[in-house]
């Protein structure tokens, strides 16, 4: 399948439908076609067109399946701006630029309330080295009721180490507008945000940081995915199989299956398949998908062992742990196919072990969410499997749900949790394991009188 030219179409396809009863910009949609290369990317960002409004537009929804028509755009900006930032830090200098806009009153005040915390932009997002004309576009503050004019100053230190920004005049459509270009996911810390009256404009002083907004880091992981590698419909039906968009997903995998395949993207569309099926609780169906992939082919060459499975589990949690590594959504999909045949082909008591082990490698990927849901149904599993092993299990669950509660703040919902642990354990587990669930209930309980005592 040529992604490239499907990605292409897909976008241009998308711009004639939004504008087919606007002749300006159908002609300028023409033009694009004709004369669009990767490294005038900016320059179309820039132009007075269709692309800066629909692929902003596709960002303020937050819906990946927008964003993903404009994928090929979308990579080929931040290809261009990322070469530009890369040649432009050699010259480290501390810069202060600025943005004028018109505002919602009630964002206004929102802002206000949010002095020191972080704020993250949807989408790519300028500014301007001339103050001047970033006041043009926020203009007096007069005549928009409902709507306030801002100038946002924003502040950038050169040992910062953000998302790629870059002054783009060189490459602008205009210029004279002296536009610098922020890529998608760049945070900023709020500093201040003070009304001068005497001109009617409220001036909000923002700081460029590494840091990530916690609100933003979602949708920039699934941007990200996007722009990070080869950019196919298989791409985005993953992308939405990992958020628990099951339908959606379902719609890109089969629609997918209609095309000219190669054996390794059909069995990739059929392992997404299998774990979307299995997610739904149609086990049967999911095991039918399973059964059409390489990794089933293997299974039954050589059934996996479901204690070395366990064992590889938890490899890969030492690994990411020691290394600060996440998991990629292809790999959680190749590592779940490979544990959902095992839970479907075989009767064995060592689920909980595996539901377990997969909570912590989700628990050290920091999806505390994906984590909690394994943990829950390992301790469902418990009650299916009445053996001293499983209690042993029982018992190290607890500990990981509290740890959990422990790193979301929640000391009381960890204490009852830690307290859980100790109690299961106190009847049948070595000493040692003991020992480690009371030392987590007394730092748990630590923070808990911290807490409390404020």
């Amino acid at each position: 399948m040529d992604h490239k030219n499907d990605a292409r179409f897909e976008m241009i396809n998308e711009c004639c439908k939004y504008y087919e009863d606007d002749r300006i910009e159908l002609k300028k949609i023409d033009d694009f076609q004709k004369d669009y290369h990767g490294d005038r990317a900016i320059l179309w960002y820039t132009a007075d067109s269709f692309l800066f409004r629909l692929v902003n537009k596709a960002f303020r929804t937050e819906l990946i399946e927008k964003i993903y028509v404009f994928r090929l755009f979308i990579t080929d900006l931040y290809n261009q701006l990322l070469k530009e930032f890369e040649t432009q830090q050699k010259m480290k200098r501390s810069l202060k630029v600025y943005r004028g806009a018109q505002i919602e009153s009630n964002l206004v005040k929102q802002l206000k309330n949010s002095t020191g915390i972080l704020i993250s932009m949807n989408g790519f997002s300028s500014a301007t080295s001339d103050i001047e004309v970033a006041k043009i576009f926020a203009g007096d503050g007069k005549h928009n009721l409902g709507y306030e004019s801002v100038l946002f100053e924003l502040n950038i230190d050169p040992d910062i180490q953000p998302k790629p920004y870059a002054d783009i005049k060189q490459h602008s459509k205009f210029p004279a507008e002296k536009e610098f270009l922020f890529s998608v996911g760049t945070t900023w810390h709020i500093n201040s945000v003070e009304l001068n009256r005497k001109k009617s404009v409220w001036v909000i002083s923002l700081r460029l940081t590494s840091d990530q907004d916690t609100s933003s880091i979602e949708l920039l992981s699934q941007v990200n995915e996007l722009i990070s590698r080869p950019c196919t419909p298989l791409t985005l039906a993953n992308v939405l199989l990992a958020l628990g968009e099951h339908d959606t997903a379902k719609i890109y995998y089969n629609e997918m299956l209609k095309d000219h395949l190669n054996e390794q993207e059909k069995e990739d569309i059929y392992m997404g398949l299998g774990i979307l099926w299995y997610e739904k609780n149609e086990s049967n169906i999911a095991l039918d998908y399973f059964e059409k992939t390489q990794i089933s082919k293997t299974f039954a060459q050589s059934p996996h062992n479901l204690c070395q499975l366990s064992i590889s589990i938890n490899q890969v949690t030492s690994y990411l742990r020691n290394n600060k590594r996440t998991l990629s959504i292809k790999y959680y999909c190749e590592m779940n196919s490979i544990i959902l045949i095992c839970l479907l082909e075989n009767e064995d008591n060592s689920y909980v072990k595996i539901f377990n082990n997969i909570g912590i490698m989700n628990h050290k990927n920091g999806s505390y969410e994906e984590a909690m849901k394994n943990y829950t149904t390992a301790l469902q599993t418990v009650n299916d499997y009445e053996t001293v092993q499983n209690k042993q299990e029982h018992a190290a669950v607890y500990n990981n749900i509290a740890g959990i509660h422990y790193c979301k703040g929640d000391y009381d919902s960890a204490l009852i949790n830690y307290e859980q642990a100790i109690r299961i354990a106190d009847q049948m587990v070595s000493d040692s394991w003991i020992r480690d669930f009371k030392k987590n209930q007394a730092a748990a309980q630590r923070r808990y009188v911290i807490k409390r005592d404020r």
